[in-house]
């Protein structure tokens, strides 16, 4: 997150305070750094060492125990501060890319906003009859915990998927629980503008006796990776990563005490061609390890400077939108005939596509809006502002195709005169009335203002 949301950025001295640790004799003096690192330290604190006694590791881990609450504590209270702002509006067109694109994100993050993003956001599935929600971004790993009534279930929204390797502020386990059984996750219940939160004391109604499961980010024989959930999690990271054409590193400076990510993308990246991009503020430093995992160089590019996120997450629309214009070119002739339809963030209301353009220079194909009519969403008839079927001609599908020409791009002007890309389609096909079809658009972003906000399940 950039902008607000850098003011609240807590260190490691907010936790060693937070511990209640900062003035213990066995805490290092001086500033961790490179060589030792705030995060190599907690993995040797986390994990049984050869070289100390029984009675100096159990100490240790009782460190480690303060400090992993205190970081939980720190990082859940800086991550409220940021919520209670309005998200940046790239965030919501990352989100959409990463969702029409059916992307696969690994985060080594402990916050939840990604999570949150995804529950202020308008997300539909593909049957556009139920929102993305979080179960679905994380394919229910963990799930909630069952509380006596059924819990959510039911197949997963196609979305992009979230794997979280070193854990969550919202994950919860018995220590030591080697089967994964204890481990699940609390509900989000904040949205972006309106943080919200849940008590310990209604946490542990639901999860009693779970401690934080958040992984130590340097530990290589870590007890946290002999669960079967973080191994299946990492399992899935590496055959994505494995089979990717594309892998963006997002403000991920690949430190080296971080041996198993290091390994792991190593493995995934050696004797493939492969396309990386370093997306950084100060990018030579992990570049150069990138180089040393085996990357080809020709392969290998840059985003830069304080708004490298905000660049990259209009990139990703651009690539969306490019791969919109290719699925349409192949669509069934079945579904040429079908009527076009502007979705918004709501496919059930939305304006009609009555005329189309012809591509510009740069190969942006413009669509025009019915500025003054709703219509009752895809699968329902045209409607006039006195509420009576048009019965008019408008462009189809086949129209469409015939006008995008080599156009990459299509864009709708909406009546403020802002101009918006469009990145994901669907296709309904329903009896109403009379037998209709639709291309529903949506667009790259946030656009209006939700009916209901999803819940999370």
């Amino acid at each position: 997150m950039q902008g607000n949301q850098n003011r609240f950025a807590p260190s490691y001295t907010d936790a060693i305070e937070s511990a209640g640790l900062a003035n213990d004799p066995n805490i290092p003096r001086g500033p961790f750094n490179k060589a030792f690192s705030f995060e190599a330290w907690l993995s040797l604190l986390a994990d049984e060492q050869p070289h100390l006694s029984e009675a100096e590791n159990a100490a240790n881990m009782a460190i480690f125990a303060k400090l992993r609450e205190a970081i939980v504590s720190v990082l859940s209270s800086a991550e409220q501060s940021v919520v209670h702002y309005p998200a940046p509006e790239w965030l919501y067109k990352l989100l959409s890319a990463l969702h029409y694109r059916r992307s696969t994100v690994v985060s080594l993050n402990y916050d939840t906003l990604v999570e949150i993003g995804v529950q202020s956001h308008q997300l539909w599935g593909q049957d556009a009859d139920s929102r993305v929600t979080v179960r679905d971004v994380l394919c229910d790993l963990p799930p909630l915990p069952y509380t006596g009534a059924a819990r959510l279930g039911g197949p997963l929204a196609p979305t992009f998927r979230l794997l979280k390797l070193h854990g969550s502020l919202d994950w919860w386990w018995v220590p030591s629980d080697w089967t994964g059984a204890t481990l699940n996750r609390t509900q989000t219940p904040s949205v972006f503008g309106d943080p919200q939160s849940i008590s310990d004391e209604t946490r542990r109604l639901v999860l009693p006796g779970r401690e934080p499961f958040i992984v130590p980010p340097s530990a290589t024989k870590s007890v946290y990776y002999r669960n079967p959930l973080t191994r299946e999690l990492w399992r899935t990271a590496f055959e994505a990563l494995r089979a990717a054409e594309r892998i963006s590193l997002v403000g991920y400076s690949l430190p080296p005490a971080d041996l198993v990510m290091s390994g792991m993308l190593a493995s995934a990246i050696r004797g493939r061609d492969v396309l990386i991009e370093v997306v950084n503020p100060y990018p030579d430093g992990p570049r150069e390890r990138v180089l040393g995992l085996g990357a080809d160089p020709e392969g290998l590019t840059c985003i830069d400077g304080q708004d490298c996120v905000e660049r990259f997450a209009e990139a990703q629309c651009r690539r969306a939108a490019h791969h919109l214009t290719d699925e349409l070119r192949a669509s069934p002739d079945d579904f040429g005939d079908a009527s076009l339809f502007f979705a918004g963030d709501n496919p059930r209301l939305g304006k009609r596509i009555t005329g189309l353009g012809a591509p510009d220079a740069d190969g942006v194909l413009e669509v025009l809006l019915d500025q003054n009519t709703r219509v009752g969403g895809p699968t329902g008839p045209r409607f006039d502002q006195g509420g009576q079927p048009t019965g008019e001609v408008l462009p189809t599908l086949r129209d469409l195709i015939a006008a995008l020409g080599t156009a990459t791009r299509i864009v709708v002007r909406e009546q403020d005169e802002s101009v918006t890309t469009l990145i994901g389609a669907w296709r309904e096909y329903r009896a109403t009335g009379a037998n209709t079809k639709w291309v529903a658009f949506a667009p790259a972003g946030k656009r209006g203002v939700p009916d209901n906000l999803a819940s999370d399940g």
